[in-house]
């Protein structure tokens, strides 16, 4: 080899070369070292040979490389990833633990276990697998290492597949060996909760027989536990997504995901000529139902119209529920609109001919439906479901059935605009009462406080429904004076019953329009000052609505915060739910929606039931109080003092009712 002087290199200033390369070893084995060649020069300063220092830094390398994995993991978690991407990078993130393995994830749903991810460093022998059969278990029927192991809770670790006292799932052994594995550890992947069976496994195949190392072990049962927390999480994060976007009652898209349907189909529609009808369905008497049979009927029989409506309509229709027995509809059409209304009229009365049977009675119930057709009545969503209200509107004044949007007929429209005008002078007149529903402290069911919900006594219509009324006043702007005056009705109905009970609280509901008023603070303040208040006895309640489209909300809240206020998260769970809301804004209390108690049924393994406790344990972990409403049973109680709710609020406890009918404690 020649020197630097003989290959002609001048004399140069002193370097050196550092770096971390991979190297092997002699018996091949590749390592990782952190290589320093320094140059040596003679008297005469020419580089005439060099010097080479290589140090095993393998393990360092390792090191590192785990904790940027286990980096990205968290942050693929955090930001709500699919949870096959942190089974992936969970199995990566073993690898780097146990070299040349095939790792396997899988995970249960209910009595199936299914690959749902694998690693290895050679040709996916396990996934080729799948074809003979085995990348699935059924836990009902199987009595394999894997069923073993969930069954258990325990690792199996089978050394030699080989073996006829292991018992494998069916075809399992045949097709493991054909690949050249010929060892099998199978560690359960845990609940948080010790009565739940695992999440799934994880399972290392080796192609030579033998067992874990114990440092093999014990890296894989520290990883399993990092699973558990990720799983955990990236399931609930699913399930809550899911709830963003579907009704929890029915089943069926809510309005979120039905005005993204709507906005896709009219984008689609106008390159397309497509001509699409929003439909506004709204069931007839269904109040009375309600009020007659209790709650629990009302859903019942949503849940049979959902149902109805799915086999009656084409599967390219869109149903949607839109919020109480309002439903929403997206139907591409392209026949005359004559002709596709008198089609729409068959339709109904086949979907509602036939009675639906309700706690062993038979209901006849009718529906309203307004349509707006595309592009006469509007292209765009809020200006097409308008038209639909209107439309539907004047369907139930003439009793059901299928309506049209008919401008000229909806320029006047007496029943809509009388209910209006009444609106307007209703605060005036005194028509407006505030009723009262109790709140009790979980477990030792004290009364803490009541929520104050505004209700209008017309003098010739009698009662009339907050479903109704209130989306008028909100429509008109007549909220922001309706608003006030209930926030300050409920401050002196308080300060009269703290001068007994001075712990009460009260609970007052804020419409998104009244967030637009720039005033409201100030009229916060005026309402507790009047009436000689602290601010922390008051608990203003809010929709996701605010969070999501009101501009400066979050200044409002922490002005509201300043005066003591506390801010509750109203109806959690039936909108997006987002969990950037409970960290961006200084709530201190969020409500669980009455419609997720509906499927509490005490099985511990119940998906409400998994839902309920995961709210339960995300709000405690962020100091945030529960209440939660819809409390209609004993059972209903029992399980949400069970999973540690705060505030309980349900017809089971009271009913809501005028300021003199509300029991105080002795």
């Amino acid at each position: 080899m020649a020197t630097f002087a003989e290959a002609g290199i001048p004399r140069l200033q002193s370097w050196e070369v550092q770096e971390v390369v991979q190297n092997y070893c002699k018996d091949g084995t590749p390592i990782w070292v952190h290589l320093s060649i320094v140059p040596v020069a003679d008297a005469r300063g020419w580089f005439t040979h060099w010097v080479s220092v290589q140090r095993d830094v393998t393990q360092e390398v390792q090191r590192e490389r785990r904790d940027r994995t286990r980096r990205e993991l968290l942050e693929m978690a955090a930001a709500g990833r699919p949870v096959d991407d942190l089974l992936n990078g969970l199995c990566r993130l073993i690898r780097l633990d146990l070299g040349d393995l095939i790792v396997t994830a899988w995970l249960r749903d209910g009595h199936l276990l299914t690959m749902r991810a694998s690693v290895n460093s050679d040709s996916d022998a396990v996934r080729a697998s799948a074809h003979e059969g085995v990348a699935q278990v059924d836990l009902r029927r199987d009595d394999g290492v894997s069923a073993t192991v969930i069954r258990t809770r325990q690792p199996v670790l089978v050394g030699d597949i080989r073996s006829e006292q292991v018992t494998l799932h069916r075809g399992a052994r045949a097709a493991l060996l054909a690949s050249g594995l010929h060892a099998m550890w199978t560690l359960p992947v845990l609940s948080s909760r010790a009565d739940e069976q695992p999440l799934g496994v994880f399972t290392v195949f080796s192609r030579e027989p033998r067992t874990p190392t114990p440092a093999e072990l014990a890296a894989l049962q520290d990883l399993t536990g990092l699973a558990s927390l990720l799983i955990e999480r990236a399931l609930a994060q699913t399930r809550m997504q899911r709830l963003a976007m579907y009704d929890s009652l029915t089943g069926l898209p809510n309005r979120a995901l039905y005005l993204e349907y709507l906005t896709q189909a009219l984008n689609r529609s106008s390159h397309t000529g497509e001509r699409l009808a929003v439909g506004l369905l709204d069931l007839n008497r269904f109040k009375i139902i309600n009020d007659t049979l209790g709650h629990s009927a009302g859903d019942e029989l949503l849940q049979q119209v959902a149902q109805r409506l799915r086999r009656t309509f084409r599967p390219s229709d869109v149903i949607a529920r839109m919020g109480g027995d309002e439903f929403t509809l997206i139907l591409p059409f392209t026949s005359e609109a004559g002709v596709f209304r008198r089609g729409l009229e068959k339709l109904l009365t086949t979907c509602f001919q036939t009675p639906f049977r309700v706690k062993e009675q038979e209901l006849f119930v009718t529906a309203s439906l307004g349509l707006a057709l595309t592009p006469e009545h509007g292209t765009d969503a809020e200006t097409l479901l308008s038209a639909a209200d209107l439309a539907m509107y004047r369907a139930k004044r003439t009793g059901g059935g299928a309506v049209v949007f008919d401008p000229a007929a909806a320029a006047l429209q007496p029943g809509r605009v009388s209910l209006e005008t009444d609106l307007y002078h209703a605060l005036d007149r005194g028509e407006l009462e505030l009723h009262y529903q109790p709140l009790f402290r979980a477990g030792t069911r004290e009364l803490v406080g009541a929520e104050a919900l505004c209700r209008w006594r017309h003098p010739r219509l009698g009662m009339v429904s907050p479903a109704e009324f209130i989306p008028l006043a909100e429509n008109t702007g007549l909220i922001l004076p309706i608003g006030a005056w209930v926030l300050n009705e409920a401050c002196r109905q308080l300060a009269q019953w703290r001068t007994r009970h001075p712990d009460l609280q009260v609970g007052v509901n804020l419409s998104p329009r009244q967030f637009w008023n720039p005033q409201l603070v100030q009229s916060v303040q005026a309402a507790l000052t009047t009436h000689g208040l602290p601010g922390s006895c008051v608990v203003l309640e809010i929709t996701e609505s605010v969070l999501m489209n009101v501009p400066d909300a979050e200044a409002t809240l922490r002005h509201l915060r300043a005066l003591g206020i506390r801010l509750s998260l109203d109806d959690f769970g039936t909108g997006y739910s987002s969990l950037s809301y409970l960290n961006r804004f200084p709530l201190t209390a969020l409500k669980i929606d009455r419609s997720f108690l509906q499927g509490v049924t005490g099985d511990p393994h119940g998906t409400p039931e998994k839902v309920i406790r995961a709210v339960m344990l995300l709000a405690h972990a962020l100091n945030m109080q529960v209440t939660t409403e819809g409390i209609e049973t004993p059972e209903h109680a029992d399980f949400i003092e069970e999973v540690g709710g705060d505030i309980l609020q349900g017809y089971l406890l009271g009913r809501p009712v005028p300021a003199d009918q509300f029991r105080l404690p002795d």
